[in-house]
């Protein structure tokens, strides 16, 4: 996810994981995975876990996990 410069630090990207983690739970979905190339604090302070590091479309990125069933 890119959040337009003007809009960040405005909550925009939370409200719209939220929103998709919402949804995930009521569609009974176990977990989420995505991948980041320099945001992986930003995922961890929500609950994300780093599983593995991957080279994908030219750059290194992190691939994560958040778990919504425990």
């Amino acid at each position: 996810m890119v959040t337009e410069r003007i809009f960040r630090g405005q909550g925009v990207a939370n409200a719209l994981i939220q929103k998709v983690i919402a949804q995930a739970k009521q569609q009974e979905t176990n977990e989420l995975w995505l991948y980041t190339p320099d945001q992986q604090a930003y995922y961890q302070r929500s609950g994300w876990q780093a599983v593995e590091q991957r080279h994908i479309a030219g750059e290194e990125v992190t691939v994560m996990v958040l778990h919504l069933t425990q």
